[in-house]
């Protein structure tokens, strides 16, 4: 996409944009159409996830990248609940999958 700046996700990277941002985890942003539109301190951001490419415009790579932990990793994260709540289990089998 002309004029946006893109994101490959990779392989082992889990992650949804339209999850994350949908969830109530994180506030100020709104869906308009395919794009997502957010204020994160004095930055506005306008963002969406095609396939495993993210686009956004508004901030620089690692702004975004740091918003969104994109050093974090899921993976280990979600291997550190095992068994016990099947309704966990089956949420990170949602995410992973």
């Amino acid at each position: 996409m002309e004029g946006y700046r893109s994101l490959q996700l990779r392989n082992d990277y889990p992650f949804d944009l339209n999850h994350t941002l949908n969830c109530g985890q994180t506030s100020r942003w709104e869906r308009i159409g395919d794009w997502w539109y957010g204020i994160v301190g004095d930055t506005v951001i306008k963002t969406r996830q095609v396939g495993d490419v993210l686009y956004f415009s508004g901030c620089s790579e690692k702004f975004y990248k740091d918003y969104f932990s994109w050093d974090y990793d899921l993976l280990n994260f979600y291997g550190a609940f095992p068994g016990g709540d099947p309704h966990l289990e089956l949420a990170i089998r949602e995410i992973v999958d």
